[in-house]
């Protein structure tokens, strides 16, 4: 019996070793990008999706193509707040609220170049603009309600082309023992720091790392036509994901809908709504793919919100106005996502829709 304990006891210590090291490692050692390296991957996140307080540097490149030639490194730089959100500092009380997906996030763009602070460069300093994406409109709802932040002037919300917004869900105040750890790790900066080590600890990245390595896993991107160096999104990996737009004409309703709920929701909070759309790299560059003439999807969209009375901003046209004069690219060749260009044109733009539309009307 001892000495069954004991080759227990040989084989359990090296395994707990390797799970406080890879604890103790920093985040990005076995990834390819910042946001797998600050990605919460266990049931530690306590509903925040980066690590909090933390700055990455590292040489990034896209998912599209990572560990293959066409592979294209890039420096990045991110910063998170206290409760993990992309921010360069956490704001209690917001003018401006943006919520959104990886584009909001500015997945694939360096700290400076991220919608946020583009935004306030044109906007102003006085501006306050504070990020919450990635995610659906009900968080927005939840970090409100919950009293986290204070009620904003103006919400944007974003939505990339290929996916259906999902319907909202009000924020229900329960007390439970999972929104008391929640507000423990959201408070408390020793507690919070703890839960980074344990996500660290136990997400298995460097087994995964290496798994990945002996079976020459890398980006699964579709190359466009030949001589173009571009690479678009695989939608058959995610044929199973239910907000996959499918169906033009129903998941043209189903959006407008939903995004009519959002604008409702706000005006019967006194803030101002903006949707702001992001097109699919496909749909812009589609004589790359190739396409025989662009999808209009977002075209239809466009028409159909501001029917509603939607304030909304028409990117893919601005791409289109630019890209008829302009050679330099809006889209990463190696990943789904906006470059800093691309990032530059869309603040330039809502800055100017929000003054246009005095959405921040100052007094």
């Amino acid at each position: 019996m001892n000495k069954f304990i004991f080759k227990i006891i040989i084989f359990v210590i090296p395994v707990l070793g390797l799970y406080v090291v890879e604890g103790f490692l920093p985040s990005f050692t076995f990834t390819y990008r910042p946001w797998e390296a600050l990605d919460f991957q266990t049931k530690f996140d306590f509903e925040r999706t980066f690590y909090p307080n933390k700055k990455v540097q590292m040489e990034a490149v896209g998912q599209l193509c990572h560990h293959t030639p066409h592979a294209i490194v890039k420096e990045e730089t991110w910063k998170t707040d206290k409760l993990g959100n992309r921010n360069d500092t956490f704001i209690q009380n917001p003018d401006v609220l943006i919520i959104g997906d990886s584009f909001m996030a500015g997945c694939c763009v360096t700290q400076d170049s991220t919608i946020t602070n583009l935004l306030k460069s044109e906007l102003g300093d006085e501006t306050k603009i504070y990020n919450i994406a990635p995610g659906e409109f009900s968080r927005a709802d939840y970090y409100l309600s919950s009293g986290i932040i204070e009620k904003p002037d103006l919400i944007v919300y974003s939505k990339s082309e290929r996916y259906v917004p999902k319907s909202l869900e009000e924020y229900k105040d329960s007390r439970s023992l999972k929104t008391d750890l929640k507000k423990l790790f959201e408070n408390n900066s020793t507690f919070s720091g703890i839960s980074v080590f344990l996500d660290k600890a136990l997400r298995h990245y460097s087994k995964n790392w290496l798994q990945a390595r002996l079976t020459n896993q890398n980006g699964d991107g579709v190359p466009g036509v030949e001589g173009s160096g571009m690479f678009f999104f695989n939608t058959a990996a995610q044929e199973d994901d239910p907000n996959l737009v499918r169906n033009t004409d129903t998941d043209l309703e189903r959006t407008k809908n939903n995004i009519v709920s959002y604008k409702e929701y706000c005006d019967a909070n006194g803030i101002d709504f903006l949707f702001l759309p992001m097109p699919n790299k496909a749909t812009v560059y589609y004589e790359y793919v190739p396409f025989k003439e662009q999808p209009d999807y977002l075209f239809k969209l466009d028409s159909m919100l501001r029917a509603e009375g939607i304030t909304t901003v028409n990117t893919l046209k601005l791409y289109n106005d630019y890209r008829e004069s302009n050679d330099k690219l809006l889209y990463h060749l190696d990943d789904t996502h906006w470059n800093s260009t691309g990032v530059y044109l869309v603040s330039k733009e809502l800055a100017g829709t929000i003054e246009n539309s005095r959405l921040l009307a100052r007094e």
